[in-house]
């Protein structure tokens, strides 16, 4: 997914986990990383959904801004994220989707 970051200048990826330790050499392709503080205890939300909960209030989305949230095992390709802006600049009527 390496050359994905180059695709778009609207793509920014991301990489949300407990820790960055081991995570560092992913700079070096434009990946970002952030770190979820281990005392980070949402009311509602554990595992995965507290990593992507404390992702949503630090990054202050904005109206134009959209998340499209991979697993680890997750592949995309350029055919993929094409299909996701087409998606994106026809469905203005919805605030998500899922494939």
């Amino acid at each position: 997914m390496a050359d994905l970051v180059k695709f778009d200048k609207r793509v920014e990826f991301i990489v949300v986990s407990d820790a960055t330790l081991g995570l560092e050499h992913l700079e070096a392709y434009g990946v970002k990383t952030v770190a979820v503080p281990p005392d980070y205890t949402p009311v509602k939300a554990k595992f995965k959904a507290r990593a992507l909960e404390y992702f949503r209030l630090q990054m202050k989305f904005g109206p134009d801004d959209w998340v499209l949230h991979l697993d680890e095992e997750t592949f995309i390709d350029e055919h993929c994220l094409c299909t996701c802006f087409d998606w994106l600049e026809r469905a203005v009527e919805y605030d998500y989707g899922q494939a």
